[in-house]
């Protein structure tokens, strides 16, 4: 894949549901969640950066993450995961980074590649469902573009990741497109609640 592209796993949400053990770090099949996401991405990207909400939850992480992944922290606060792709674009070296939650272990490797292929002239690449919603959060962004959309939408205010990429350029990709690779869309599968990850 050429140019390069990055990864961006944002770990830095408050899961009450889960306290009080981190959501990222929570068991799943025998390994913390967050290693699901890691594993799925490496065959995708060069390099992954996760992005933690402070330098406490930062410190658990570090202990669960492989050593030659970069850590870093939401510099801005209260601004959910737009404060976190800042952050991970920002200790990104790539001019794309793959952006994903740090809840989502079944990512397909093969989805993830063909997105990654739609980027062209693009400043965004993000799924879109048949009835309008979007997975901002399972999408491929430009580096500079989206680092300025970001910066720009939390000077106003903003809090959605809809409202950063309001003003790029974004191939919208039909889920059903994605269907070829990843047939039943568990690409997409988040988990919510600790019952989940005995669901699952």
């Amino acid at each position: 894949m050429s140019p390069k592209i990055s990864a961006v796993i944002l770990a830095g949400g408050r899961c009450q549901r889960f306290f009080p053990v981190e959501k990222c770090i929570a068991l799943f099949k025998g390994k913390p969640l967050i290693l699901h996401v890691v594993e799925r991405l490496r065959s995708v990207a060069s390099e992954i950066v996760v992005v933690a909400r402070d330098e406490e939850q930062g410190a658990a992480l570090k202990c669960e993450i492989p050593h030659e992944i970069t850590l870093t922290f939401d510099r801005i606060q209260n601004f959910g995961p737009l404060a976190g792709i800042l952050a991970g674009l920002q200790a990104s070296s790539n001019p794309f980074s793959i952006v994903v939650g740090c809840d989502m272990p079944f990512l397909s490797e093969e989805a993830l590649k063909f997105l990654a292929e739609q980027r062209s002239n693009y400043d965004a690449v993000v799924p879109l469902w048949e009835d309008g919603k979007i997975e901002p959060l399972h999408a491929i962004y430009r580096k500079k573009a989206m680092l300025k959309a970001t910066k720009e939408a939390i000077r106003k205010g903003e809090h959605k990741i809809s409202c950063a990429i309001s003003s790029l350029k974004v191939n919208f990709v039909p889920v059903a497109k994605i269907r070829k690779f990843d047939p039943l869309l568990r690409t997409f599968t988040n988990i919510n609640t600790p019952e989940d990850l005995l669901l699952l």
